[in-house]
């Protein structure tokens, strides 16, 4: 049951916004499940807004806790443009609005308002919320470029509507307003977007009563009656409309937003609200989010499971946002307006958290968006130069690294979607990999000494920034400085740029430029680069190959620029979605890593453990078992973690930031039962179902219109563990599925149960793909070490090692066997690890005492040599001049062993 938050039932309004009663079981849709609190506090950090899926506008209250609304008091204004669920300064909250009663207030710490966020009525398309201090009803709803507010006034001689142009919880840059009629208002902002972007905006702003003074307001300057002005950097500036207001008297504003100009923004306005009716529009976005949210149906005798399944639905298709006007104009990464003439132009792409799980679920539900979206970042790179690592509206951004791009590009094409131009993505993605575009932070940052040296190196040192002047240099960047780090958090750097150089080498196969493809397969192979076997992590490593980070510490976190990016060694061992098989290889095998994998979730019910659900990094791995012929494990961990980490709970039904939906797509795959662990590929890995029953209605133009259809038998939190499973009526004995199996009417069958069916899918071609399919192959030769030795002296012994299968590590163990009756069979007295790639060969040397006279056997594997030991003359030893005091001691203190 949802907590002190109203929802409201299409049965129970009156053209929307009026009172709002009980609905039954039967009569909700999807729609009805949505709440938008989960995730409205310090986890989850999502917004709330009126906005339709996918809109340019996103507009909705802004708060004195920016990313904690269900915690906050006050509503400070509201605004036109919002990004959900992230952290650092990307809920832009641009372009303010605020009514007010009484004096004329310019500081939002003067004019902003108490407010009840649990008495607040929000629902997809729709909100609404009560000014305490002004005893304002303010209602939003919104088209995809226009928001609409209705705002409803008391009896009150002064009332006011204030235009805060330089509201932002970023950072504001300048702009303009005009007042041209006693019912508009026009102008432009400049903005800094997330990690350093910066973009421009265009408003026109109209309202439903004239009104009767209005002026401006300059820094800390009142100007009464004045029509315009603007101002440059940072400052205040914004404009107020006095109106007379009877009791309970409406006022509408709509505000059409443009990134191109002015008559954008105007036209924006004539084609999606031409009216003024707040009742149609509200009911219009209903039905839009209704009809989305119904593609899926789920079926489960627990109403909260489903709140959370459609809530987490919602959240993740609010972004990215259509960038382009109603006339298809668009303003590009080179700073020209261009015409989008066969797709919707998208920006906000979060890529680093995004191609995880959003697009692939973009993918399967709404591919006609995936491909305008593959098709904007092909034009981002037409234009600016470069896909993009992170893309704001109209630029790059500094914001995290890897390129991610590369990897929705792959992923969309393997899954069908191949109505763009695959050549020139191609291009895109090679230049991407190849050229480094030194001196800002959004090309992959530095590539050429990962290419050079098979790593990011930790030392790579800083670069003087081209753009210091505009931008802010994001991860481990300094503001007001003129450099930034050449690589960012080393580890992370490298592991995700080795599965980017997989993604641009699986492209290069499908368009049969065989020479590419084997070099960047290649390349995706330099995860092994930063794996220390001696210590069975991935750590940093400095230009000249040493290993840095001293003294080594898998549970330390790294900044952004030290080690790893938002994890530790914990994390990011494991990301190696396109090799996991390579990975299992240098972990010494498959019972190494089951055990490391087991470990890193000790503790995981008590909130203890190394495994973090709370961010992208690790996300994948529950999922691994299935890899190594141990599926079970992975349903125990996926089943406990979509019942008890993912709620229906306000505070903390989601985890962490929901970083643009990435969390919730996350828990919506893992929900329905499958996962895409490796973006890029057609495979989906198979989890725990949590549904009795899922039906996805599929796209008409991409799939036919078919319908993909999952039951889960005998299903509850106790039979959490797969028994069986059938496709389309036929047994089906793999740990992981394919696209295609999906969407052509796919029909999956779980059969479940309270016991871990440790027989089931754990045969050959029962794992998911990985680059390597084989183990290595060591061969040892060479054996060498001296013939002879004294007793207590230390030897030098050597052995060749050569590896004739994949790559991976080479546990070398040295055995001695001697005449001591303790030690007549072989004991270990040295190893060494080292990562062998395929015909790699490597002498091993090891520096080890020899204790006792007679025949010494060394052995490595099959191997063996002798070493021939003298009878020590104890005499000469303990009666010797030699200038041992601790000898000489001994003799003094006549406690000499009897020599026989």
């Amino acid at each position: 049951m949802l907590k002190n938050f109203k929802i409201i039932s299409a049965n129970c309004l009156i053209l929307l916004g009026l009172s709002a009663c009980e609905t039954t079981n039967e009569e909700k849709s999807p729609f009805d499940y949505v709440d938008m609190l989960i995730g409205a506090a310090e986890q989850g950090k999502t917004i709330v807004s009126s906005a339709r899926p996918f809109a340019m506008v996103k507009p909705g209250p802004d708060t004195e806790k920016r990313r904690n609304y269900l915690h906050s008091k006050y509503i400070t204004g509201f605004s036109q443009l919002h990004i959900s669920g992230t952290g650092g300064n990307a809920q832009s909250a641009v372009l303010g609005i605020m009514p007010t009663t009484g004096e004329l207030r310019i500081d939002p710490k003067a004019y902003r308002s108490k407010f009840d966020p649990q008495q607040a009525t929000a629902e997809p398309g729709y909100c609404s919320f009560l000014l305490d201090d002004y005893n304002i009803n303010a209602e939003v709803t919104s088209t995809d470029r226009v928001a609409l507010y209705r705002f409803k006034f008391p009896e009150a001689e002064q009332s006011n509507i204030l235009i805060d142009i330089s509201h932002a919880y970023n950072v504001y840059r300048g702009g303009s307003i005009e007042i041209v009629n006693d019912s508009t208002i026009v102008g432009t902002g400049k903005y800094n977007g997330y990690h350093g972007s910066s973009f421009d905006i265009a408003y026109n702003i109209q309202f439903s009563k004239p009104f009767s003074s209005s002026g401006i307001w300059k820094q800390d300057e009142v100007f009464h009656g004045q029509k315009s002005d603007s101002i440059e950097g940072r400052g205040s500036l914004g404009a107020f409309l006095d109106f007379n207001t009877e009791a309970d008297e409406t006022i509408l504003v709509k505000i059409g937003i443009s990134y191109v100009d002015i008559e954008g923004a105007k036209r924006n306005i004539q084609e999606e609200l031409s009216h003024w009716d707040f009742d149609a529009v509200a009911a219009e976005s209903k039905k839009i989010w209704k009809d989305l949210l119904s593609k899926v149906k789920i079926k489960s005798p627990e109403e909260n499971k489903k709140i959370t399944f459609y809530t987490a639905l919602y959240h993740a298709m609010l972004s990215p946002s259509v960038i382009s006007d109603v006339d298809n104009h668009y303003q590009g990464f080179d700073g020209l307006v261009h015409e989008a003439e066969d797709f919707n132009y998208y920006g906000e792409f979060s890529l680093w958290d995004t191609y995880r799980t959003v697009h692939p679920l973009y993918v399967l539900l709404q591919p006609q968006r995936q491909r305008d979206m593959v098709v904007s970042l092909l034009k981002i790179a037409e234009q600016g130069g470069w896909l993009p690592t992170w893309a704001w509206s109209e630029g790059y951004t500094g914001g995290m690294f890897g390129d991610h791009s590369v990897s929705v590009i792959l992923d969309s094409y393997v899954k069908g979607i191949q109505d763009f131009d695959v050549n020139i993505a191609y291009e895109a993605m090679y230049k991407n990999a190849t050229e480094q575009f030194v001196g800002v932070p959004w090309s992959r940052r530095g590539l050429y000494k990962y290419m050079e040296s098979g790593f990011a190196p930790e030392d790579a040192g800083i670069t003087k920034s081209l753009v210091a002047e505009s931008h802010a240099y994001g991860p481990g960047g300094a503001k007001n400085t003129g450099y930034y780090p050449e690589v960012s958090g080393s580890v992370s750097t490298t592991l995700e740029y080795a599965y980017n150089d997989w993604c641009v080498a699986e492209m290069a196969n499908i368009l049969g430029r065989k020479d590419d493809a084997e070099y960047f397969s290649k390349r995706a192979r330099n995860y092994k680069n930063v794996f220390d076997p001696n210590v069975g992590f991935m750590r940093p490593r400095n230009s000249d190959g040493s290993w840095a980070m001293h003294p080594f510490g898998p549970t330390i976190s790294g900044q952004h620029s030290q080690f790893y990016c938002e994890g530790n060694a914990w994390t990011y061992t494991w990301y190696v979605p396109h090799d996991i098989e390579g990975l299992v290889n240098l972990m010494e095998g498959r019972d190494v890593f089951i055990n490391k994998l087991d470990t890193a979730f000790l503790g995981m019910e008590s909130d203890q453990s190394y495994y973090d659900p709370e961010n992208e990094p690790d996300i994948h791995y529950p999922y691994l078992y299935n890899y190594v012929k141990a599926p079970w494990k992975t349903q125990q961990i996926v089943r406990h973690l979509t019942e008890n980490i993912f709620t229906a709970d306000h505070e903390t039904g989601l985890p962490g930031d929901d970083d643009v939906g990435t969390m919730s797509a996350w828990y919506i795959f893992s929900s329905m039962g499958f996962y895409p662990v490796l973006p890029g590929s057609d495979q989906y890995v198979i989890g725990s179902p949590l549904f009795d029953e899922v039906k996805i209605f599929l796209d008409e133009k991409y799939y036919g219109g078919k319908v993909l259809h999952i039951e889960s038998v005998n299903n509850s939190s106790e039979n959490k563990y797969i028994q069986s499973m059938k496709l389309n009526g036929e047994d089906f004995d793999k740990t992981w599925i394919t696209h295609g199996d999906l969407v052509d009417n796919g029909h999956l069958v779980f059969k479940m149960g309270d016991f871990p069916n440790k027989n089931r899918a754990i045969g050959e071609n029962a794992a998911p793909m990985s680059m390597t399919t084989s183990s290595p192959d060591f061969v040892y030769s060479d054996l060498t070490a001296p013939e002879n030795a004294i007793a207590g002296e230390n030897v030098n012994v050597q052995v060749k090692v050569t590896n004739k299968g994949s790559h991976g590590t080479a546990l070398v163990r040295l055995f001695q066997s001697d005449r001591n009756i303790h030690f007549r069979m072989q004991h270990p007295i040295g190893e060494q690890r080292l990562v062998l790639d395929t015909d790699e060969s490597k002498v091993v040397e090891f520096n080890v005492p020899i204790y006792y006279h007679g025949t010494n056997t060394l052995s490595v594997d099959t191997l063996s040599t002798s070493i021939s030991v003298p009878r020590p003359d104890f005499k000469k030893r303990y009666y010797s001049d030699e200038k041992n005091q601790y000898d000489k001691q001994i003799v003094n203190s006549r406690e000499v062993p009897a020599i026989n």
